[in-house]
């Protein structure tokens, strides 16, 4: 049916993708979790966990609205080579692929979130890249919170994406502006501490809304309002590695918003 999934963009959407059956595509070997579903069931902007069991391959297909994917585990490969765990692809209006795979690979997929004619094109190995340390200010003092790895932004639109990596018991704390955040949790697992800003321009006060707190283990999905700040806590065992981007909800909501 046209019934969308996780269009609720006023508050903190938070989905535990461990926690749900993987559904059947219209290829037989590629299964899906979905998270998030705005339009017709085939052609809407949605977002998911996608499954290419081995031998997998598609028809060659465009992308209106741009596509954009990260390689979670395996190789996903098409026109533009074979891209393994840690590639992060852009493909933007107008691009046309076959993608396949040879011995199975697991993605992080968002369809028709990436409007625009002159967007960049992008095959990143984001491993290849260097973290950059983030600190931020505690009583004065300044002190490291997490690297960054900045993935794509572009002058002339809103949105970023990027990767975070936070050490065991950080909080890494980001607001995200008036087009609103997603993460996305690569591996290891966080909790995030949302607070949303108050009808009033008055200082906060016990009347504010509490902050709302998720937990999110690996391949968790999250939403975050225009506006939310979130402290994320790397809850452990060991670092987690976030994919962040700043103006998801904007995109999400599609131009009609």
């Amino acid at each position: 049916g046209s019934e969308g999934l996780n269009e609720e963009y006023a508050r903190v959407v938070a989905v535990e993708t461990s926690a749900l059956e993987w559904s059947a595509t219209p290829s037989a070997t590629v299964h899906r979790k979905r998270v998030f579903r705005s339009g017709p069931q085939e052609s809407g902007r949605v977002t998911s966990v996608v499954r290419f069991g081995a031998g997998s391959s598609f028809h060659e297909h465009p992308h209106p609205e741009g596509e954009e994917i990260f390689v979670l585990e395996g190789v996903f490969s098409d026109k533009r080579g074979h891209h393994s765990s840690g590639a992060y692809l852009l493909n933007p209006e107008g691009f046309c692929h076959a993608p396949s795979s040879e011995n199975g690979c697991l993605l992080f997929v968002r369809l028709r979130q990436y409007p625009g004619q002159d967007r960049l094109q992008l095959a990143l190995d984001s491993k290849a890249l260097d973290w950059s340390a983030h600190s931020e200010e505690n009583d004065g003092e300044a002190k490291t919170t997490a690297h960054l790895k900045l993935l794509y932004s572009q002058p002339e639109y809103p949105d970023s994406t990027y990767l975070a990596k936070i050490e065991e018991g950080n909080t890494f704390s980001r607001e995200f502006g008036s087009g609103g955040g997603e993460l996305f949790v690569v591996s290891g697992a966080c909790s995030s501490s949302t607070t949303l800003p108050s009808a009033s321009s008055d200082p906060p006060s016990s009347s504010d809304p509490p902050a709302s707190v998720f937990m999110h283990e690996q391949h968790g999905w999250a939403r975050f309002p225009a506006a939310a700040r979130v402290a994320f806590t790397a809850t452990g065992p060991g670092a987690c590695q976030l994919l962040l981007r700043d103006g998801a909800v904007q995109l999400a909501r599609g131009a009609s918003a």
